[in-house]
């Protein structure tokens, strides 16, 4: 068999990640970039004999995969990262402070930069003490849950624990704005929860900040156009991709007039422009719900000046427009005098601003703040705004961000807008690629089994003949008419979780695994409910999988215990509708495949069920699917099991309160899951999201 055919449109970091890790399992890969040049929205450009970039793309030391990346490309020594967490604070005046982290582990390590911060009242530095470690201890899915239900921001909760707007603008905005490109006032909660944590408060170096010693494009897009080149990648610079299409089972990329025939696609584009060249494809419901991610602007300054007029590498400015001061003299190639860079983000103020009236303003306030600047003179000033530099990080903007896979078989997207965890980011961006290439692999892999299978013909596996179809239908017409929704909870516990969440829906056990499943299938069958929803526990495959997360599954297949497919695929055909309905209660969800497996999967061997293209794996769900029988069937898993948090330890070795700590956290959100699926019944909107006619819906 040929090896599989892969096209990556966008050059941007989550293209060149996708597309090298393609080219490394064996796919031959065309890239397509519409600019000359790869780097995407980050990119470099000359301006009087100097090489500035259009943002400041400072990266942390939690950032792995962006660093891994730095190093595959052969970058590394183009970069420099702190040895220590330090910002200086500059106020006006000349007045300095800077917070600087110790040896301490976490979070202890920034007790005395905080003791120390007199910017802030003791008062309101032993309150931001408190604030912090609440913030550590919130779980960004339960506050991607009160976001979503109460659109409640990190700035409002951070209110409610003791912080006043002195605080929010001298101490966390330093982080929230340049991290969620939107003040902590209109950003996220849970991305705000998730970025604190996973950078100041999860490790004491996790923090520490990385700067790019030379422009972008020699650190990113250069040695990637060489590392692409060497990898056999094909690349197509200065071409569009107009329209992808299914042409069978295949996809097909229209680009310069001619039509690009793969197996599968990795939209890593910019959000509003993949809505756009989607939307034939995958409808206006998917798209437009990209475009209400809407977007935030960067504006970015070089400002040339004829003496040096800071002596800092780079500084945050507090009570002055000024967020971030860098010194980019060396990056730039400056042989005299001082090139400062000036990143403002979630600039929309700045955006309005005439060139003359921006430059002015920007000039006005770095004298105010750099005290050196006041008498020297001004060589040139250089401008760079991104009107969609990222998109909008504001409360329940997680819901919209697609997964990687999409409702196309070999459509998969990528990029820093689609569902990483983390915000608009260098390292968000790379997690993406690597997550769209694990997801062309298996989809090659799962082809390959596919065409070798006994009985199946065409290319497109998924579809070809051995796809059951659970189609919703009018049971009213020729037969009894059934009356309600039968919730499936294999494990007792379970069911008990459901019944006392859910009171007055029907619940019905078959018992742990595959045996037990097959026998309760006459039973189920013979049930006459209208339609069927399993609910329960399931493991994450993917590293990125998400403790307490609710998959739904948009089909369901049996697998081996080397990751190939066992028998049918069953198509989910609701689940989309439930996707959103579980949403709109607050709930954190995903969609994509789950396998049903033999045995409890753990260690490596989730690499090779994620091979099937599956996110989560149970071990009832492909065989209860029998006893549908053509009436509507959904699955409904919530992830108590993942990579990093498995049940199962490989080892006796460990102590067992986190275990039991996120059994309880499961069980919990399972219950939400149940109470959603209730208050669904009593409003009368059960039946709509099953398709089920008014005969069919009187227990409803």
């Amino acid at each position: 068999m040929s090896a599989p055919r892969v096209a990556v449109l966008g050059g941007g970091v989550a293209g060149i990640t996708a597309a090298l890790d393609c080219a490394e399992a064996g796919a031959r890969v065309t890239l397509i970039e519409v600019r000359p040049r790869l780097g995407g929205a980050a990119y470099s450009f000359e301006r009087d004999g100097l090489l500035l970039d259009n943002g400041q793309h400072v990266f942390l030391r939690c950032y792995t995969a962006y660093r891994t990346l730095l190093a595959r490309l052969g970058s590394e020594g183009m970069v420099r990262l702190q040895e220590r967490f330090e910002i200086p604070v500059l106020r006006p005046g000349g007045e300095r402070m800077a917070l600087r982290r110790s040896r301490l582990p976490a979070p202890l390590h920034l007790a005395g930069a905080l003791a120390r911060y007199s910017y802030l009242s003791p008062l309101q530095r032993v309150r931001a003490a408190f604030a912090a470690l609440a913030l550590g201890r919130l779980d960004p899915d339960l506050a991607a849950v009160r976001e979503r239900a109460e659109g409640t921001s990190l700035g409002q909760w951070l209110c409610e624990h003791g912080q006043d707007q002195r605080s929010l603008a001298l101490l966390w905005d330093l982080i929230a704005l340049p991290a969620l490109n939107v003040p902590a006032l209109q950003g996220s909660l849970s991305l705000g929860a998730f970025t604190l944590r996973e950078g100041l408060l999860s490790r004491n170096d996790a923090g520490d900040i990385g700067f790019h010693l030379r422009p972008f494009g020699e650190v990113i897009a250069a040695p990637a156009e060489r590392a692409l080149a060497a990898a056999g990648v094909e690349l197509r610079l200065s071409a569009r991709a107009e329209a992808v299409r299914r042409n069978g089972g295949r996809l097909t990329v229209g680009v310069g007039g001619e039509e690009v025939e793969v197996d599968t696609v990795i939209c890593a584009l910019q959000h509003t422009r993949a809505a756009a060249l989607l939307r034939p494809l995958l409808g206006a419901q998917a798209t437009d719900r990209w475009r209400r991610l809407g977007t935030s602007p960067i504006v970015n300054l070089h400002v040339v000046y004829d003496r040096r007029v800071c002596d800092l590498e780079f500084a945050a400015g507090v009570d002055t427009p000024m967020q971030y001061v860098f010194d980019r003299s060396e990056a730039v190639g400056l042989a005299d005098g001082q090139c400062l860079g000036v990143s403002l983000s979630g600039a929309q103020a700045e955006m309005a601003m005439e060139a003359e009236q921006l430059r002015r303003h920007c000039l006005d306030a770095l004298a105010e703040l750099l005290p050196g600047a006041r008498g020297a003179s001004v060589r040139g000033v250089h401008i760079s705004r991104e009107h969609a530099a990222t998109f909008a990080a504001t409360p329940g903007v997680d819901a919209l961000r697609p997964i990687t896979r999409t409702g196309v078989p070999g459509l998969l997207l990528a990029g820093a807008w689609t569902r990483t965890g983390w915000p608009a980011t260098l390292e968000g961006a790379v997690r993406s690629g690597h997550a769209a290439a694990r997801a062309a692999v298996a989809v090659a892999a799962s082809a390959e089994v596919w065409a070798a299978a006994p009985g199946v013909s065409g290319e497109d596996p998924a579809r070809a003949g051995r796809v059951v179809d659970c189609k919703l239908v009018d049971r009213t017409k020729g037969g009894p008419c059934v009356s309600d929704v039968l919730i499936v909870s294999p494990l007792g516990v379970e069911a008990m979780a459901v019944r006392s969440a859910a009171p007055g829906m029907r619940v019905r056990t078959t018992g742990m695994g595959p045996r037990k499943a097959m026998a309760a299938v006459p039973a189920l069958a013979a049930d006459e409910a209208a339609a069927l929803v399993i609910v329960g526990f399931g493991g994450g495959l993917a590293q990125d999988s998400r403790l307490c997360e609710v998959v739904v599954a948009e089909e369901v297949l049996a697998i081996d215990s080397e990751g190939r497919p066992a028998g049918e695929r069953i198509d989910c055909s609701i689940a989309e509708r439930l996707e959103r309905a579980l949403t709109g209660h607050g709930l954190p969800t995903c969609r994509g495949t789950v396998a049903s497996v033999q045995e409890i999967v753990v260690g490596a061997a989730r690499e090779r069920m994620l091979a099937s293209g599956a996110i989560a794996v149970d071990m009832e769900s492909a065989w209860v699917a029998e006893a549908a029988r053509g009436r509507p069937f959904a699955v409904v898993r919530v992830l108590s099991d993942t990579p990093e948090h498995e049940l199962r330890r490989r080892l006796p070795v460990g102590p067992p309160l986190p275990t039991l700590a996120n059994s309880v956290r499961a069980m919990s959100r399972l219950r939400e899951v149940a109470a959603a699926l209730g208050r669904l019944r009593r409003q009368g909107e059960l039946h709509t999201v099953f398709g089920l006619s008014p005969g069919e819906q009187r227990s409803l």
